[in-house]
């Protein structure tokens, strides 16, 4: 519970997460990567907040997704404070970063909270375990957030 929480000083931390490759190697046709925030409560009320991934694929006609990925937290690098209030919204990964990111020739994808500010959004920057490539995670449904 100590990765990432709601305070009380009008911030939220989110935690620097990471997502092995391994997890993907059984989709061949890997076309998206969804992520929504798991939020999880605590006895004295603290929320922590980090992020589950879901490989969407397509096999013949038929899109399918597949099960829960969750990310993992890296202790050794402080949580992003951000800026209250701000939405929690799914965001993906689509084929043409995930091919980018694969290219790379990296072993897993380091994920770095931000604040979309144009509309208070919380994103993250998706970077190669080299440091090669790095995209910004898309609001879903693909667009960026709306301008407020």
């Amino acid at each position: 519970m100590e990765n990432s929480k709601s305070n009380t000083n009008g911030t939220i931390s989110l935690p620097n997460q990471v997502l092995s490759w391994d997890q993907f190697k059984k989709f061949k046709k890997l076309r998206k990567i969804i992520l929504q925030f798991d939020v999880e409560s605590n006895d004295k009320g603290d929320k922590a907040f980090s992020l589950v991934a879901y490989p969407v694929y397509k096999t013949k006609k038929n899109w399918k997704i597949g099960t829960r990925i969750p990310l993992e937290i890296t202790k050794d690098v402080e949580p992003q404070e951000l800026q209250l209030p701000l939405t929690l919204g799914n965001l993906e990964l689509d084929s043409k970063q995930i091919k980018s990111l694969k290219k790379s020739g990296g072993k897993s994808l380091i994920f770095k909270a931000y604040l979309y500010k144009k509309n208070a959004h919380a994103a993250y920057t998706v970077t190669d375990d080299l440091g090669r490539t790095s995209v910004d995670a898309n609001p879903c449904p693909p667009a960026k957030p709306a301008d407020v």
